[in-house]
This record gives C-alpha cells, structure tokens and sequence, in this order.
C-alpha cells in the first residue's frame, strides 16, 4: 500500500491514532458527507480508502423523503466517484441503536445545551418523545442497503460490511454508548460505541490491507 485515505465521522480520529507511523494514510472527517464535494476531491493519489461511517444508521432515522433522496443520493455520489479509482475500497457501517433516536430539532428544544452524551430515557418520555418506529427505521435501512448493493454490483473494489448484522443484539447492546450511559439516553445520533468497537473495526481494516478481502471471523475477537 503506497497511500490510503480514510474518511468518515469522529472514528476516524481514533483511527488516526490507532495507524499513526504504521500506513502513509490522510485521515478526513466528513461526517454525513453533506459538505464534501467529491468532484473538487483528487482520489487518484490514493490506491486504498477506507470508509467508517454511520451512514445506514442515518437512512434509517431520516423520515422525510425529501431530504432523505437528497442525502443518500449526494452519498451514493462520494461512493461511486472512489470506487471509479478501481483501488481496494473498504466501508464499515456502523451499528445503532436506533430506538433510542430523537428528532434533532426537537432535542435541541428540550437538551439544556450542556456536552452530555443525551437525555436520560425517561426524561424524553416525560418531554414527548416516543420510541420511534422500528419497522418503519428497518424500511429505511434496507431501501439504503440495496443502493449499496446496486454499487458491488456494478464495482468490483467495493468491499462493504454492515455491522448491524455482524454483530449480535447483546454486543450491540454491551458496546453502546447511548445503552451503557447513566441508565440509558436518547439523542439526535445513537450510534456511539465505546473502545471495544473501534478497535474491531481497526483489526478489519488491518486484515484488509494485508489481505484485500474481508475474510475476517469477527467473532473470534468478540469478548
């Protein structure tokens, strides 16, 4: 590997740390990817991304259409231009817990503006908040999936993996932030996982690098 460039949310800082020395690699926030424009973006110096998202938990929790086409579309629009470089592509989704999810405007109506990772369940409840649909969430998520699948299809370089299916509800649920945190909150992104996971994900990225597949037994490095 001559050059990898990872992209993705508040992961990738931890990778940064994690293949600091190890990889020439350029590490880049772009969150929802809403502000990147892959057009002004020169992928040809690089010959392996990596992609750490939470994109499918995104879809998932997006119910306007509207604004869900738009997103997912502008997204499919990032994929497909690094997966024209023909070069080993890598995206890890993120697993969530997505019924812990609260519209953002109206958590930022009733969150009291402090750094806390969200509102205490309960206090939600007594604000207005209901759970949302899970059904309707999972609708969401598999409408995004088939997009991702149209693109392996149609590309060769594109490795994905899901980690909403890889990982059991009890991990899931043992590795969340949201879950684990004073009794359980809600917030605007469910989807925080402490250590354990980023470091699962590092270990795929590893194996990826060497081996350019995904042949990786996750379960093996669940504890």
């Amino acid at each position: 590997m001559n050059k990898a460039l990872f992209l993705g949310d508040c992961i990738v800082t931890h990778a940064e740390k994690e293949f600091e020395g190890q990889f020439n690699s350029v590490f880049r926030q772009i969150q929802g990817g809403g502000s990147f424009n892959p057009e002004l973006f020169n992928f040809n110096e690089y010959d392996h991304f990596f992609l750490l998202n939470s994109w499918a938990n995104a879809a998932s929790v997006i119910e306007d259409e509207a604004v869900w086409s738009d997103r997912i579309n502008h997204q499919i629009k990032i994929l497909t231009a690094i997966a024209e470089t023909k070069m080993p592509f890598l995206i890890i989704d993120r697993p969530g817990v997505c019924h812990r999810y609260m519209d953002k405007n109206f958590y930022s109506q009733i969150h009291d503006g402090s750094k806390k990772l969200g509102i205490p369940q309960q206090q939600a409840l007594d604000s207005g908040w209901r759970v949302p649909n899970r059904k309707d969430q999972k609708y969401r998520r598999d409408k995004y999936l088939l997009l991702i699948e149209d693109l392996i299809q149609q590309f060769n370089n594109i490795f994905y993996i899901d980690m909403q299916k890889e990982l059991s509800i009890k991990t899931i649920f043992q590795w969340s932030s949201e879950v684990n945190h004073k009794g359980g909150v809600v917030n605007a992104a469910p989807w925080h996982f402490n250590i354990a996971y980023y470091n699962l994900v590092f270990k795929i990225c590893s194996h990826f690098i060497k081996n350019k597949n995904i042949k990786f037994n996750i379960s093996n490095h669940i504890v």
